[in-house]
């Protein structure tokens, strides 16, 4: 595998042999004991020395997590994209991928560019769930655009489709968009 040298005053300091699976490893660890820049160096240097691994796509993915966690919307946003167009096959992925992008706009408070993904996501096939969520959220887009018009009948339906499925069946747990979107109609 590929080795990272270190060099001060044209000395080498440090010679350090890459090992992909320890690397995503220890950028996973750091990840989830929230040293998120930590993490987001480890991954990016899997990216630069690993460019074609059988981790890509985890680490597309696991950057823009970090990313996101970190607060550093902007790059999470690109992190995503890279994602889902590199592997437009992986359906569920890529609407996780479509969710996060849109929540980053939301912390952005980005309403048009929130709007036009939760759209996106509209336009796909959908569980009862996400159709709830891609709906509520839109309808709070609009509203922060000063759209009630558009927002209210979004909102409204996200509510119905909930009240709709408590009904229908066994009731679960209070859906957190549709209590939402209550809220906002």
């Amino acid at each position: 595998g590929p080795m990272l040298f270190s060099a001060k005053g044209g000395k080498v300091k440090t010679i350090q042999q890459l090992d992909l699976p320890e690397l995503f490893r220890i950028a996973s660890q750091m990840y989830q004991g929230r040293k998120y820049p930590v993490a987001i160096k480890l991954y990016k240097r899997i990216l630069t020395f690993f460019p074609r691994s059988k981790y890509r796509y985890a680490v597309l993915y696991n950057l823009a997590l970090a990313y996101e966690d970190n607060k550093q919307y902007a790059l999470a946003i690109q992190s995503y994209q890279s994602m889902i167009k590199e592997n437009p096959t992986k359906k569920n992925n890529i609407l996780n991928a479509r969710f996060r992008m849109a929540a980053c706009h939301n912390q952005r408070k980005e309403w048009k560019q929130a709007l036009a993904a939760y759209d996106k996501i509209l336009q796909g096939q959908l569980e009862p769930d996400d159709r709830i969520d891609a709906l509520a959220y839109s309808g709070r887009a609009l509203y922060h655009l000063k759209k009630d018009a558009q927002a209210i009948p979004m909102l409204r339906v996200a509510v119905l489709t909930h009240l709709r499925r408590q009904s229908i069946g066994k009731p679960q747990q209070v859906n957190y968009a549709a209590a939402m979107a209550q809220y906002y109609w």
